[in-house]
């Protein structure tokens, strides 16, 4: 009988050993399952900062060397991609959606309804096994008011659920250089916030 316990403990090991040890989820909190997926194409999500000059959609397809299908368009919300994020995926089939939005809702919209919609469209496309990849809202220069609520919604950003985190806001660091109009990124802010994605990928 002395011997049980060791037979005990050796069997326990030997089932921890067989499981894993259990899994750790990527940067960001990646859903487990989603974090090892081979990146083959991607689908950009964002608004007027993913659409002029050297965007930051452009630079994640010069550093992943993926195709990336842009979607990004001046003045849009996450009220506009919300009601059609499922028929983007369906169409495109990208491993990988990245979003970058919010900036617009700071400025004309519902903190908590961003929020809200950006969780909508992460759980759409797990459903549809794609990873995403959510940006933290840049900083905006030509509002006090409106960079608080950016900042707002990039909270609840780094709290959603089954999305891997670009700390976008973060690595600009509030940098205005990056921003000749205050709210518009340069070339080298472009780059910044690509590798925040890519880093992710």
């Amino acid at each position: 009988m002395r011997k049980f316990p060791s037979v005990v403990l050796l069997l326990l090991s030997l089932s921890l050993i067989a499981c894993g040890g259990g899994g750790s989820s990527s940067s960001g909190g990646s859903s487990s399952g989603a974090a090892s997926a081979e990146v083959t194409k991607i689908v950009a999500l964002g608004d007027s900062i993913g659409a002029r000059g050297l965007n930051w959609p452009t630079v994640v397809g010069q550093m992943s060397g993926v195709s990336v299908s842009n979607y990004s368009r001046d003045s849009l919300k996450t009220t506009d991609f919300v009601g059609r994020v499922e028929g983007i995926l369906a169409r495109e089939k990208p491993s990988h959606l990245l979003i970058l939005l919010g900036t617009n809702d700071a400025r004309s919209g519902s903190v908590s309804g961003a929020i809200s919609n950006l969780q909508v469209m992460v759980n759409i496309a797990n459903s549809a096994g794609v990873v995403v990849i959510v940006g933290t809202v840049p900083p905006n220069f030509r509002s006090a008011a409106e960079d608080s609520r950016a900042a707002s919604i990039s909270s609840g950003i780094r709290n959603l659920s089954g999305a891997r985190i670009a700390n976008v806001r973060e690595n600009l660091g509030g940098n205005k250089a990056y921003f000749p109009d205050g709210l518009h990124p340069n070339s080298a802010g472009s780059r910044i916030i690509g590798a925040a994605f890519n880093d992710q990928l």
